[in-house]
């Protein structure tokens, strides 16, 4: 809607999760590097839309997710960025204890770390590398890191991406606090994205 500002909505199947989200340049890279790095705000709303028997109060069906992205393009072939996040969820499951208390199995707010990198092969193509490692230790139920190797390309209307990691959603912070597949054990997931490019 205006310079530097990108706005978006989304559904998706897993929990009927609906997002709104936004991201906002705040800091560019220059060629002169008068500004080395490009610093860029990304953020959400989630709304879980299923049944209200999963849920106390409305509330309840809330997350959100805050992320600061630092990016440098290090040379024409190579750039790499480090984004550290905050996921917050309203309703956590829970556990009762031997003494009948009610207990958290999992923390509400969630720190992770995620690093990725962009390696150009030819003018239009590039391959991607990325890592997401949780930071916040839970009582029960920590989930695993992600780690994605990713390849893409572009035409003059269209971008493909090509990947496999094993986070298996769209919306990060779910990704983040509830990753259950441990590339340890070769537990990944094949992803395939499709971009229109309109040049208005």
């Amino acid at each position: 809607p205006i310079n530097k500002l990108f706005v978006g909505a989304g559904l998706t199947k897993e929990r009927m999760q609906v997002d709104l989200n936004a991201k906002y340049a705040l800091l560019q890279q220059t060629t002169d590097n008068k500004v080395p790095v490009s610093v860029t705000y990304f953020g959400n709303i989630v709304i879980d839309a299923r049944e209200q028997s999963n849920f106390r109060n409305s509330l309840d069906r809330f997350s959100y997710f805050n992320q600061i992205i630092i990016a440098r393009k290090v040379s024409e072939i190579f750039s790499i960025q480090v984004a550290p996040n905050f996921s917050w969820f309203n309703n956590v499951e829970g556990y009762v204890d031997k003494n009948g208390a009610i207990q958290k199995k999992m923390e509400n707010g969630h720190f992770a770390l995620s690093v990725l990198g962009r390696l150009k092969v030819t003018e239009k193509s590039a391959v991607i590398a990325g890592y997401d490692q949780p930071l916040t230790q839970h009582t029960i139920n920590n989930p695993h890191p992600n780690i994605c190797f990713g390849f893409e390309t572009t035409t003059s209307s269209h971008a493909f991406q090509v990947f496999f990691g094993n986070y298996y959603g769209i919306v990060p912070q779910s990704n983040n606090v509830f990753n259950k597949n441990d590339f340890q054990d070769g537990q990944f997931v094949i992803g395939f994205n499709i971009t229109r490019l309109w040049n208005f």
